[in-house]
């Protein structure tokens, strides 16, 4: 059964949101065990729709990191999920393939606009982050692109935080 949002971009956007919201949700005097019941289904339901082709069911594009840092969020922030390590381990593969897929040697993001490269930065970093917080390794060739996506960005960066706007961007502000 789909989730109700139009896209698999939006459901990741969406699992993401949601598992930062838990612990505020969590100590609302609102929020009771049934709820609780419906947001952890929903939490589930939403990772498991996005995994349940494994790696062939993600995007290729930036679509495809903010869908796999969504179920990966699901899957470090509530590892008592049975499917919680798969998760985690088929997400963590989508990102590793599409920082390479992504972006060029240079750590430019193929789409040449600053909007679309701070986009795919931010999914990388998500990853990398959560990916150091777990103690997992990370490979030095994905290391080494991550940190040359850092540099085109500050590269980029103008002393006020915004950039230059040419191919398909929609924002100059670094900090969106």
């Amino acid at each position: 059964l789909e989730p109700g949002y139009p896209r698999r971009l939006e459901v990741g956007i969406r699992l993401r949101n949601w598992v930062w919201l838990f612990p505020v949700v969590m100590s609302s005097k609102h929020f009771d065990a049934d709820l609780l019941a419906v947001l952890l289904e929903n939490l589930h339901g939403m990772a498991e729709h996005l995994n349940e082709r494994g790696l062939a069911g993600y995007s290729s594009s930036n679509h495809g990191a903010m869908e796999a840092v969504g179920v990966l969020h699901a899957a470090t922030y509530f590892p008592e999920f049975r499917k919680a390590e798969a998760w985690r381990d088929v997400a963590a593969e989508r990102m590793l393939q599409h920082i390479y897929d992504s972006t060029f040697d240079d750590g430019v993001y193929h789409g040449r606009s600053p909007g679309y490269h701070n986009v795919v930065l931010r999914e990388v970093s998500s990853f990398y982050q959560m990916m150091r917080r777990q103690r997992q390794p990370l490979p030095k060739e994905f290391v080494a692109r991550f940190n040359a996506m850092i540099d085109f960005a500050a590269a980029f960066t103008r002393p006020d935080l915004t950039s230059a706007q040419f191919g398909h961007s929609d924002s100059d502000l670094m900090t969106e």
